[in-house]
């Protein structure tokens, strides 16, 4: 690693063990609050009704969906960190024709301008396909092929064409990643409890019509199905997100590349540096 990088470089690894402890308290309140609703369930039906045993677990269902929806923001930014510190572990610094040596160059701390620019590239993809700079240790058009794969999930394995055959080929113990393998193990764990709340209110909603056949019973039956039917599109988005953060536009290696032609071109802003990379696939 270049030796200007290296604070730069401590700071992103702090703030992403900071992002990893954030996700494990998400995590833990998450389930230790459905443990606690799962004990006190009986208490709650005892006290309120049978009807507060449709209800409960049907709103405890979207709160798991509305904690995956931060976790999904989260698992996001952790990978666009990691891709920073990737890309900072494969640079060497040269110099152009400018009579500065590189041990004059200190310390440079680039993220936020970097996460800035790539933001932008977002709404301008040209950004990302600069074919004027100078791609030292790169093949040009390989990166710019390899970028254009990751933004079009054109990529990898192609028998997973979604997150459902990613989560099924998971189960089955048939999928293997190269990623960090962390966001589906929490998506298979809250799918798991989001489904068993879920069709918990679902059973104790049919329960209820069964034994009192009024037109308030009828209405648990009809926010039963409501319910399912908003689960599935979330999750649906849910799962395309997880294909995105395993296989797709928002991998460690994609955010790794998408960073090489915004470093490239902000070296050449600050001091006509050219830095090289070593990276086997491209």
């Amino acid at each position: 690693m270049q030796k200007q990088n290296i604070r730069e470089y401590e700071l992103t690894r702090t703030e992403l063990l900071q992002l990893k402890d954030c996700i494990t308290t998400y995590m833990g309140y998450m389930l230790g609050g459905s443990g606690a609703i799962l004990l006190c369930l009986p208490a709650i039906g005892r006290n309120g009704g049978a009807n507060y045993f449709a209800t409960v677990p049907l709103g405890v269902s979207f709160v798991i969906s509305l904690v995956m929806f931060i976790l999904f923001y989260k698992f996001i930014s952790h990978n666009r960190l990691a891709g920073f510190c990737k890309l900072l572990n494969h640079e060497k610094y040269c110099m152009a024709d400018s009579g500065v040596s590189i041990c004059e160059v200190d310390d440079i701390l680039s993220w936020e301008i970097c996460i800035d620019r790539l933001r932008a590239s977002d709404s301008d993809e040209s950004l990302l396909y600069d074919d004027k700079l100078t791609y030292k240790g790169v093949d040009k058009e390989a990166l710019f092929m390899a970028i254009k794969n990751f933004k079009s999930k054109n990529i990898l394995n192609k028998s997973l064409p979604n997150g459902f055959s990613l989560v099924r080929c998971f189960l089955n113990k048939k999928y293997r990643t190269q990623s960090w393998a962390f966001p589906i193990h929490v998506t298979v764990v809250f799918l798991s409890l989001c489904s068993f709340f879920l069709f918990t209110g679902v059973a104790f909603s049919i329960i209820c019509f069964a034994t009192d056949h009024s037109l308030w019973s009828l209405s648990y039956i009809f926010l039963s199905v409501i319910s399912c039917i908003v689960q599935y599109k979330i999750w649906d988005v849910y799962l395309e997100k997880l294909y995105d953060v395993m296989e797709g536009c928002h991998t460690i290696d994609s955010f790794c590349l998408y960073f090489i032609p915004i470093r490239i071109r902000y070296l050449k802003e600050i001091g006509n540096i050219i830095p090289a990379y070593s990276f086997r696939s491209i």
